[in-house]
């Protein structure tokens, strides 16, 4: 069974934020979970409950996949799940995939466990706000079965505006994010 919810995080109003004089780099515009309820010890080998979770997340944005800019992946650099994370894009990006970049900035962090979702979206603000998408460091051997726009090895400078960030786990617990800079 595949499921879908989406709950409000709690968002701080523009004006708000404005008045006590923090600076809005980027605003939540999108999130989705899903779950495939596969097994406790593995991935699900097409991440469906990651593809939910990207499916709600660009329906709450109001996105079309093609609007993305950049996607921080899960990445967690074990063969069986990046396979299924990059089968799971490619199924909600369909042709747009092939020019999406991609990264993964565990490679450079580690894993952090069950922080790896704020992690992911830290480096993916500062990269927004300096104008740059973070690498996804030793990259050395592209691996076939996971054919992305990867982001190697040093970052890419190119403004984004809109970057979705992944987390899922064995289970098929899965999570995104879509965060946007303010027009």
């Amino acid at each position: 069974d595949e499921g879908v919810a989406a709950a409000s995080i709690g968002e701080e109003v523009e004006e708000r934020a404005g008045g006590r004089g923090a600076r809005i780099d980027a605003g939540v515009i999108g999130e989705g979970c899903g779950w495939d309820a596969y097994r406790f010890d593995r991935v699900q080998p097409e991440a469906r409950g990651l593809q939910v979770a990207m499916k709600a997340g660009l329906a709450d944005a109001q996105t079309a996949p093609d609007r993305i800019s950049c996607v921080t992946a899960h990445g967690l650099s074990c063969v069986e799940e990046d396979k299924a994370e990059a089968v799971a894009l490619k199924k909600v990006f369909g042709s747009a995939t092939e020019k999406l970049p991609v990264t993964g900035v565990k490679s450079m962090t580690g894993y952090p466990g069950s922080a790896s979702g704020i992690l992911d979206l830290v480096c993916s603000l500062v990269g927004m706000r300096e104008g740059f998408i973070p690498p996804t460091i030793n990259y050395d051997e592209p691996d076939t079965d996971c054919d992305l726009n990867i982001v190697a090895n040093t970052p890419r400078q190119t403004p984004t505006d809109r970057v979705m960030v992944n987390a899922f786990g064995l289970g098929g617990q899965a999570a995104t994010l879509i965060v946007k800079k303010p027009d």
